[in-house]
């Protein structure tokens, strides 16, 4: 499994298993490169 789909898998699974349902929506997963520019400003 890639280090991308473990992190998504371990958010929905943590969302799943929450106590408060309630609290949570299905999550939206997203990733950037550290070497975008626009993290500079």
């Amino acid at each position: 499994m890639s280090l991308k789909n473990e992190i998504i898998s371990f958010i929905e699974e943590y969302v799943l298993e929450s106590k408060s349902k309630k609290m949570f929506r299905k999550p939206i997963v997203g990733f950037s490169s550290a070497n975008n520019p626009l993290y500079e400003k």
